[in-house]
């Protein structure tokens, strides 16, 4: 007489993630890294970010003037 509440939770899928800078499966384990297979990606999206290769979306008429430009004033 086995009960539901007694038995694990089975998992319909194994969801396997995946580096977001060149695809590959992230293996089970590698914590530290974060999202990416290699220290080489994590540097590549990191560049990305300082050259200004991701933008964050912002509402123009919400978003505040450059400092420069109030000192030029």
């Amino acid at each position: 007489m086995s009960s539901q509440k007694d038995s694990p939770p089975k998992r319909k899928h194994a969801r396997t993630l995946s580096c977001r800078q060149c695809g590959a499966p992230l293996q089970p384990g590698s914590e530290g890294i974060g999202p990416f297979c290699s220290a080489r990606c994590r540097m590549q999206d990191l560049s990305k970010w300082f050259n200004e290769g991701y933008k964050i979306a912002a509402d123009p008429a919400t978003t505040e003037p450059d400092r420069q430009d109030e000192e030029d004033s």
